[in-house]
C-alpha cells in the first residue's frame, strides 16, 4: 500500500474494516479493537488519525511506546 492508497482509506473514514486511533495511551484500547478485529474477518487500525480523519502522525517516542505494548 502506498501514501495515496493510505489516504484515500482515511478519506472513507471509519467503517467495520478501518478504525482510526490518534494515539494509544492506554494498551487496552488498542487490545480490544485488535481482538475485535480478529474476532470477524479483520481489518486495518490506523493510527495518528483522530475519529474525524485528522492525520496527526506519531512522534518516534510514541511508535516505540506502541511497539512495546504489541509486544507485551
Amino acid at each position: 500500500m502506498d501514501a495515496s492508497e493510505l489516504l484515500k482509506i482515511i478519506d472513507r473514514g471509519e467503517d467495520s474494516k478501518h478504525q482510526f486511533i490518534e494515539t494509544v495511551n492506554e494498551a487496552r484500547k488498542l487490545a480490544d479493537e485488535m481482538v475485535a478485529f480478529s474476532n470477524t474477518l479483520g481489518g486495518m487500525i490506523i493510527i495518528g488519525v483522530d475519529n474525524h480523519g485528522q492525520v496527526s502522525g506519531l512522534k518516534k517516542t510514541e511508535v516505540e511506546n506502541i511497539n512495546q505494548h504489541v509486544a507485551n
